[in-house]
């Protein structure tokens, strides 16, 4: 389950391997993996005689005994658990492991409902929360809206931005642009030739720049990601991966290029409706 759960990817194999024999607390017993958060990993390294990597004692439960369990991976966060946390498999529990206070449940088809229903008549007190719904309650919370709004006015005013950097360039050279088109014109080129030949010419720097943002962009999330805790706007103690979003900067660029496409072809529009004649009067 927690393998499946959307998030930071879980070290299901770690979990896997067979008990080992080993020393903890002083006597033998049989070391079973665990997988911990980076804060439980620390404790492991602060109650373990030799380190992160030995064997230490734990105890589930109130009045159980301690087991002996071997840090065997990390993982960023537990799905439904606040950090720390650490998960060992079933079977270090020993024959009668304590009852379960969480469940988790997953299927294509789950009807909420009919399931709060059955856990009322089983389990008077128990309650039923979807994914569904959590995540649809916090689309309404003030900080992640505020977040949203944020970030949309930075996109659209980095977005405006960029617009009009390229159209103060392309202005910058349009007359050089409209000379060439009246050239190209008294050659007799037809004024789709003109235009694919305006946009090879222009459109190298364009993509330059639409490819390094893009690649800036991918590259900011790795780099800045590790330093930011989005919980708060997650509603939990998790973890939450900072990914990019390619669908934004793929259109992003996209819009860059047809921005600069569209501008050359209107351009090329004007001066053939002119004429060639009065563009190279004027430039006489």
């Amino acid at each position: 389950m927690a393998d499946q759960a959307p998030g930071p990817s879980f070290p299901l194999a770690a979990l896997s391997g067979p008990a080992a024999s080993g020393t903890a607390g002083g006597g033998e017993a049989a070391v079973v993996p665990a997988v911990a958060t980076a804060d439980a990993a620390q404790l492991f390294a602060a109650s373990s005689p030799a380190g992160r990597t030995g064997p230490a004692d734990l105890t589930v439960g109130a009045g159980a005994s301690a087991i002996a369990v071997r840090l065997a991976g990390q993982v960023g966060g537990v799905p439904g658990v606040a950090p720390p946390a650490v998960v060992v498999p079933l079977r270090a529990l020993g024959p009668s492991p304590p009852g379960p206070d969480l469940m988790l449940v997953a299927g294509p088809h789950l009807d909420v409902a009919r399931l709060s229903a059955v856990v009322g008549r089983a389990l008077p007190g128990g309650s039923v929360t979807s994914r569904a719904t959590a995540l649809a309650a916090l689309t309404t919370a003030p900080v992640p809206q505020a977040a949203q709004a944020a970030l949309t006015q930075g996109v659209a005013a980095a977005a405006g931005f960029g617009v009009l950097i390229l159209l103060l360039s392309l202005l910058l050279t349009a007359r050089t642009r409209e000379m060439t088109l009246a050239f190209l014109a008294t050659m007799g080129l037809r004024r789709w030739q003109a235009e694919l030949l305006l946009a090879a010419e222009t459109l190298p720097p364009v993509l330059a720049a639409a490819i390094g943002g893009v690649a800036c962009a991918w590259l900011l999330a790795p780099l800045v990601g590790p330093a930011l805790n989005l919980a708060a706007f997650s509603g939990s103690g998790a973890a939450v991966a900072v990914t990019p979003a390619v669908v934004p900067l793929v259109a992003s660029a996209a819009g860059l290029v047809l921005a600069a496409l569209l501008v050359l072809a209107a351009q090329a529009v004007i001066t053939y409706h002119r004429g060639s004649t009065r563009a190279l009067r004027i430039a006489d």
